[in-house]
């Protein structure tokens, strides 16, 4: 029997129908552009208190959620050609205001840095689109792709800019808030994994809002749930544990008295003869009071370029020739009596002095004329000057150097110069630690101290403050000089953060530095001449700090450990880093790439009729 026309159309209707969404019907999924705005705004609200240097009760729960809105934004809005102004728009906006402490160096530099993070901030968001829209668990994928664009933008452009992470809302720069606890997996797989942590619950809550709103799936909302969890029960636990043996305070100990000069940056930019005379002779006198007032100080350190002349042994040694000459010229004046007053002072105090000190090596005739480096010296009371010195090797573009080509300088760079003047560095071809003594421990063996010296903002880049403290190097002095040096006990940062005074930057430096010791779980003596002078313990707590912006004589007691520990981090340094950016390159790789059109089904023969029955009529 043939069916009849209701039972054509019920079997039609019945039949699945595959026609795929109008885009409208798409476009109507996602947010609309306000909510996108809102959002974004949101978003980059609450990165700016976590990344600018605030700290206040809850700051750390605050950076587990600030990435939520930013992700949330990005996945969701209904179309990228609304989504990419407004991100643009919200990230310039957020990234000038961060870069704002440049401007006291450089305001051309302060809108530049500002304006290029604002671009890379704003592609990696589109990357967070592209990945985040996907059938994939956002928890697992998105901290991949976040901390790929972190890692890329530490390396490049001009030795990277390694500033404003996740990873560091998770610090605190106030000694009353203790040891980070999430932050000490950062001694496994660095700074980097800290961000992923954050990253990771913000991904999460995305994930759950998604499910809420029925545009996510309930296997992926799982999947991220589960993850995050499992992520912050492991930081957490591990935290809790390492904390425990990583408290310090006890002996034995290295007593440092650090001297906070609070010289002026309008008498290192624009110095006169008075102001330098003046200068010199308040550190010379706040070190005589370090004698004085700490008489049990087994080192004294000064900050970065204290002796603004170089005072090293080519330096030093030139200036007297030609002196001898009868060239009379008050600088070659200075790098003779400044070395000689150095040296006198240690003898006197009996005390070595660790100072921070421009360098120079000579060539040709005029001892002004030479490779100069931004240096750590060791004067002992005994023998003097150290023969080796550590050269400053991560140089900060645009503050030590112009990079790229003369033409390219000359058009566009120089205009983000802060002197007129060459102030070109070189770096240091090698790595050089310092050794002195200490009598607070009963153990010989542990009476010897290696100290690792990174100068200005090397203490915040992790490579480079892993190869000081860790990497191959000779020691300064003694009878095994040029000889391989042991591993830091203690990392000492020389540095100078006067450029920036009134800025939130001393307060970021010095967050930044804590992931420091927590990777290599190595305490820090940071001397700084307007401050913010500190000690960090090895598990990142900072203990003690002086009041910024103050000149005076600061004693710290560095605790020392007895079985100094070699971490994953200093070991593996950003290779599991970068494994985990691959990750992260592949999926938005995979998510750039056109998807493949459903493969038609090739009709086959038509199967044989079957022989109807027959009939019979009666």
């Amino acid at each position: 029997m043939k069916p009849g026309p209701d039972e054509t159309d019920a079997t039609l209707s019945a039949a699945p129908q595959h026609a795929p969404a109008s885009e409208a019907t798409s476009r109507k999924a996602g947010l609309p552009w306000p909510a996108v705005l809102g959002l974004l705004l949101l978003g980059a609200a609450l990165r700016f208190v976590v990344l600018d240097g605030h700290t206040f009760p809850g700051s750390k729960l605050l950076t587990l959620l600030c990435a939520a809105p930013t992700i949330w934004a990005c996945v969701e809005a209904r179309a990228l050609r609304s989504l990419l102004p407004l991100a643009l728009l919200t990230e310039l906006a957020l990234w000038l205001l961060l870069a704002r402490w440049l401007a006291p160096v450089s305001p051309a530099g302060a809108l530049g840095a500002g304006a290029y993070l604002g671009v890379y901030s704003t592609l990696s968001l589109l990357a967070i689109r592209a990945v985040g829209r996907k059938p994939w668990p956002l928890a697992v994928t998105l901290p991949a792709v976040w901390v790929m664009f972190d890692l890329l933008r530490s390396h490049i452009p001009f030795n990277g800019f390694p500033w404003f992470y996740l990873a560091h809302g998770m610090t605190s720069a106030n000694p009353n808030d203790g040891a980070p606890i999430l932050a000490q997996c950062a001694s496994l797989f660095g700074q980097h994994a800290v961000t992923a942590i954050a990253v990771c619950v913000g991904a999460a809550i995305v994930e759950f809002m998604r499910w809420r709103r029925k545009t996510g799936s309930p296997l992926a909302v799982r999947i991220s749930g589960t993850v995050a969890a499992g992520v912050l029960m492991a930081a957490g636990i591990y935290g809790g544990w390492t904390l425990q043996g990583t408290a310090g305070g006890k002996h034995p100990q290295l007593h440092v008295a650090a001297i906070q000069t609070n010289v002026p940056q309008s008498n290192r930019n624009a110095p006169t003869l008075d102001s330098l005379a003046q200068d010199w002779a308040d550190l010379l006198e706040l070190t005589r009071q370090a004698g004085r007032d700490h008489p049990g100080a087994e080192l004294i350190v000064w900050p970065e370029t204290s002796t603004y002349f170089p005072i090293n042994d080519a330096a030093v040694d030139a200036a007297a020739e030609r002196w001898r000459n009868g060239d009379r010229s008050v600088d070659l004046f200075e790098r003779m009596s400044r070395r000689a007053a150095v040296e006198r002072l240690a003898r006197e105090l009996d005390t070595p002095i660790l100072i921070g000190s421009s360098a120079q090596d000579p060539v040709g005739e005029d001892p002004r004329v030479g490779p100069r480096a931004n240096s750590a010296l060791l004067i002992r009371p005994d023998t003097g000057l150290d023969p080796g010195r550590f050269d400053k090797q991560h140089l900060v573009p645009f503050g030590e150097y112009i990079p790229g080509p003369g033409w390219l300088r000359r058009l566009v760079f120089d205009h983000f110069n802060p002197y007129e003047n060459d102030y070109r560095l070189t770096p240091g071809p090698r790595v050089v630690r310092f050794q002195v003594q200490t009598d607070a421990s009963d153990d010989p063996a542990m009476r010897t101290v290696t100290l690792a010296t990174p100068i200005c903002f090397e203490d915040v880049v992790p490579r480079a403050t892993r190869r000081i403290a860790r990497g191959p190097a000779v020691l300064s002095s003694g009878e095994n000089q040029n000889e391989p040096a042991p591993p830091a006990d203690v990392l000492i940062n020389l540095t100078n953060d006067g450029w920036f005074a009134g800025t939130p930057q001393p307060r970021q430096h010095l967050r930044m530095a804590t992931l420091r010791c927590i990777e290599l779980r190595t305490p820090m003596l940071r001397c700084v001449n307007t401050g913010i002078t500190a000690a960090i313990r090895a598990n990142g707590h900072v203990h003690e700090a002086a009041p910024q912006g103050v000149a005076g004589v600061h004693l710290y007691a560095i605790p020392l450990a007895a079985n100094p520990v070699n971490t994953l981090y200093a070991r593996l340094g950003d290779g599991p880093a970068w494994a985990f950016s691959s990750l992260g390159a592949l999926l938005l790789l995979r998510s750039l790439l056109p998807a493949r059109p459903p493969t038609a089904r090739t009709p086959g023969p038509n199967p044989p009729s079957e022989p109807k029955p027959s009939t019979v009529t009666r």
